[in-house]
């Protein structure tokens, strides 16, 4: 597609021509102009700002024991009352919910993840599952969400979301392989909807992953590790300017601890930050990733116990895939005493395909049940955010934005026989999605021990399907109004209260488009997709956080969680399947202890119960219960060390079906010298057999045997007892 062609359909769309838009833009340009003629007349940046102690109540910002570096905010926003146990923040520019929380640089450090999906086993109440290997997707649960490989959970990249929207193996893919662990310096989370910038996909919560190195990094870092199974990643990151800007390069060749888990992946990024003054920065981000990998698929539990397979067996021929992605933001932000504008541009160039058999011989007893998914396209879009203190008696800020994104690609699903040749095509689509989305909110602290941010959000969809097999071609506009409010109350330095309302949503999969107008079989048209409508639900919290002493730090949240109608991603077929309403009723629990210098204790739990409305069902793949625990010791120098506990309980399947819980635990130990840091990993101490993704479904891979329908639990197996070295060095 040509640069103007896509300016020209940008502009040319539907959704631009609503008449709530005039009335938005209006209201940011008004906001706008005052900021930056502000911009050459203020006496004070706002980094001095920053550290100026609070005189009362009423002052904008309130810090204990720390500041705070406006700039690694996302997207523009200054986030209030996100506990960050280590520096305890308090920053009232904006409302947080109940379960906002960061992923501090210190604990991303110290849990030695090899990629970035890993990192999201930090974020308190959420698990990921590798059913594949390095390369594909991770299935992320959170609060009583089988969030597939992201349906129900937002992920951005300094405010970029990576949900594919209509991606060929599920709405919402999230592929984080082209993040290096070693260059996030935080991820900022908002669990439910409360806030204004959460947007497609955030039913069940938001992540922002913020790119940067910390300041003592120096110039250059170089790692490798091996483990026991010949796995081997390399990395180095090299340093120029301030912390902001870097280049960064990660390597990775995996044999796989078991058959159909070999995997090869390489990843570069490039930052760039240039200062201009005080109050403008402007960024670049430039990122290539590349994986090739195979996928195991899934093992009937029947035959591992009756000893007629191993527990971490997989049936060959082995499921294999690809994923690249170029990825390119540039954004400007100008920051005065009482206002900060942001905007940004973005643009990616995808390329993803899979094979993969989950049930056999089961539909196709001649040819097999394997499936090819492909799809490749582009994306781009801008983002606007203002957000300015008025300056009256009480504190109030307005904040505002807008969001434009176009995702045009093709996608296609075949059957393959066992020569690799292509014998039955079920889809064929050219999909153009435009996306468009602003906000408006104020937040206002009328005393002391009250701020509240009510908000706003209107997001407008326009999709435009091109079947190829039929020559079919479909349009379809969606629209959602989302009203949020988060308060808080902070009664004291030691105690605040949260009371959050919102409304989350997710547009409809595209191929739900092509058979809007099909109603002759009701019954079947559920697994195209479902209805084309938007699917929103209603979520409703309240949370206390509370430091009784300067080394403990408690936040409890508990919600309430009611879905219009449930899309559930079956990962047999890879469809979404609309079923009934559900309701999520929960809680979590995060505690932080820090009881001497240098020494960290972390637990967590969560607890929900999810059921369909009319059936009173249990949701399939929500685990009831799960759990963390970690002990982290150590310094910037000599030995360090730690210890980490992950637990599961019973959860259900489809159609009644239940798998036990699980556990486990690891350590890690090590010895930083003045520029060599060395440490030992053991995951999964014990060797114990985790059914790490468990599901409930028919298959028939032994030919021998009597085919059946019935479903029977299959699993895929998490990594067995597994030591790894590292080495890294500093210069």
């Amino acid at each position: 597609m040509q640069p103007f062609d896509l300016c020209r359909q940008w502009i040319s769309i539907p959704v631009l021509k609503m008449r709530y838009i005039p009335v938005i833009l209006l209201f940011l340009v008004c906001q706008c102009c005052p900021a930056i003629g502000v911009a050459q007349t203020a006496n004070e940046s706002a980094n001095e700002r920053v550290n100026e102690p609070a005189n009362d109540a009423h002052d904008d910002n309130v810090y204990t024991e720390g500041t705070v570096d406006e700039s690694e905010l996302p997207s523009g926003f200054e986030v209030e009352e996100i506990q960050e146990f280590e520096t305890t923040v308090k920053d009232t520019t904006v409302a947080s919910s109940a379960a906002s929380t960061v992923v501090t640089q210190t604990q991303i450090a110290q849990s030695n993840a090899t990629s970035a999906d890993r990192l999201l086993q930090l974020v308190p109440g959420v698990e990921i599952v590798q059913h594949g290997s390095e390369g594909k997707g991770h299935q992320i649960m959170l609060r009583g969400f089988d969030a597939a490989h992201g349906s129900d959970v937002e992920v951005t990249l300094e405010g970029v979301s990576l949900n594919e929207p209509s991606q060929v193996h599920g709405p919402g893919y999230v592929d984080l392989y082209g993040i290096i662990p070693e260059v996030v310096k935080k991820i900022d989370v908002h669990m439910g909807s409360f806030l204004p910038f959460q947007g497609n996909f955030a039913t069940g919560g938001s992540m922002n992953f913020v790119l940067g190195l910390p300041e003592d990094f120096g110039r250059l870092k170089l790692g490798a590790g091996i483990d026991n199974y010949s796995r081997y990643r390399s990395f180095a990151v090299f340093s120029f300017g301030d912390d902001q800007s870097f280049v960064a390069a990660d390597v990775l060749n995996d044999n796989g601890f078991a058959a159909g888990r070999e995997a090869q992946r390489g990843t570069a990024i490039v930052k760039l930050n240039h200062n201009f003054g005080n109050y403008t920065v402007l960024s670049a981000i430039v990122s290539a990733q590349t994986a090739r990998f195979e996928t195991p698929g899934t093992l009937k539990w029947s035959d591992v116990d009756d000893n007629a397979a191993d527990f971490y067996d997989a049936h060959s021929p082995y499921g294999e895939g690809l994923s690249d992605r170029v990825f390119m933001r540039t954004g400007l932000e100008v920051k005065t005493d009482g206002t900060v504008l942001n905007a940004f541009l973005y643009g990616m160039v995808r390329r993803f395909s899979l094979e993969e058999n989950y049930t056999g011989q089961l539909y196709y007893p001649l040819t097999g049940d394997r499936k090819r998914q492909t799809q490749k396209g582009e994306v781009g879009g801008a983002a606007f955010r203002l957000q300015k203190k008025l300056h009256v008696s009480i504190p109030v800020s307005l904040t505002g934005g807008l969001d434009f994104r176009v995702d045009s690609f093709h996608q296609r699903e075949t059957q393959v026989a066992p020569d690799g040749g292509e014998w039955r095509i079920n889809r064929s689509n050219k999909i153009r999605i435009y996306q468009l989305g602003t906000f408006a909110g104020v937040k206002v602290s009328p005393v002391k021990w009250i701020t509240v941010f009510p908000s706003i959000r209107l997001d407008a969809g326009f999709y435009n399907v091109l079947d190829h097999q039929t020559s079919v071609k479909k349009k379809q506009r969606f629209e959602v109004v989302s009203p949020r409010i988060a308060a808080s109350f902070p009664f004291s330095r030691m105690v605040t209260f949260f009371a959050d309302y919102g409304k989350g949503f997710r547009f409809p999969e595209a191929r739900a488009i092509l058979y809007s107008q099909d109603t002759s079989d009701e019954d079947l048209k559920q697994y195209k997709g479902g209805r084309p409508e938007v699917s929103t639900c209603n979520t409703v919290e309240t949370g206390l956080e509370t430091t009784p002493v300067a080394w403990l730090g408690i936040r409890a949240a508990g919600f309430a969680i009611f879905m219009e109608r449930e899309m559930v991603f079956d990962h047999v077929s890879n469809l979404t399947i609309e079923m009934d309403g559900t309701k999520r009723l929960g809680a979590e629990l995060d505690i932080r202890v820090s009881p001497i210098d240098g020494v960290n204790i972390n637990a967590t739990t969560t607890y929900v119960q999810a059921h369909f409305n009319r059936s009173e069902n249990p949701v399939p793949n929500v685990p009831t219960l799960m759990g963390t625990a970690s002990i982290k010791a150590g310094r910037k120098r000599g030995l360090h060390g730690g210890a980490d506990l992950f637990w599961m309980g019973r959860h259900n399947l489809a159609h009644r079906a239940t798998i036990k819980g699980y556990a486990k635990v690891g350590l890690d130990g090590g010895y930083r010298f003045k520029n060599v840091d060395i440490t030992t990993v053991i995951e999964n101490v014990f060797n114990t057999q985790i059914m790490e993704g468990t599901y409930h479904f028919a298959s028939w891979f032994d030919t021998d045997t009597p085919r059946s329908m019935i479903p029977e639990i299959q699993y895929v197996a998490g990594n067995p007892f597994t030591l790894r070295l590292l080495l890294t060095v500093f210069l």
